[in-house]
């Protein structure tokens, strides 16, 4: 896991201080009051715990969940099976984690479309980190965060496919459009 770690920072030095800087933001802007908690919110937290405790989506006052997608509620019902715990303490880590994984996939598209790679993609990234509205929809339990992420997700994968087309690279590219879908 520490070779992984170091090879992947080796490899991209560029993301590591707009990481920093956006998990800094995501901690601070929840540290007092947790996660932001909208309207959606609620009903994605109580389909995410009767998922987890009951199989079912469903949401606060037990009807089925049918004004929302399925998918971010399982999302968060899978996190907290992991990661045992109140999902709403929780919910700043993962959004953290997946702003870093929005800023690494983002760079992986910089670096597809711009060869020199370098001060500008730095300052592109900590733009990106400091972004009020990447930072108001990472500080709130909200189904964008999983969303931006696939779609970005699903960019490097169709890039990858259209240089190797395969049957499982293609298998892939579907999983993760079926699964942004569903977000």
């Amino acid at each position: 896991m520490k070779l992984r770690l170091r090879r992947w920072i080796s490899k991209y030095p560029e993301t590591l201080p707009a990481s920093f800087i956006a998990v800094c933001f995501v901690y601070f802007f929840t540290r007092h009051s947790g996660i932001g908690i909208s309207p959606d919110s609620v009903m994605y937290a109580s389909a995410a715990g009767h998922l987890r405790s009951h199989f079912s989506f469903t949401d606060f006052n037990g009807m089925p969940l049918v004004d929302f997608p399925a998918g971010y509620p399982a999302w968060l019902a899978l996190f907290s099976l992991i990661f045992p715990g109140s999902l709403l303490s929780m919910a700043p880590w993962l959004n953290g984690a997946l702003f870093i994984g929005i800023l690494f996939l983002t760079h992986l598209i910089w670096k597809e479309q711009n060869k020199k790679t370098g001060i500008f993609s730095v300052l592109f990234l900590l733009l990106l980190a400091c972004s009020p509205c990447l930072i108001e929809v990472y500080t709130m339990l909200w189904s964008e965060t999983v969303f931006l992420f696939l779609i970005l997700l699903f960019l490097v994968i169709l890039k990858y496919y259209f240089e190797t087309p395969s049957p499982g690279n293609l298998g892939l590219l579907v999983l993760v459009a079926a699964i942004a879908f569903v977000t």
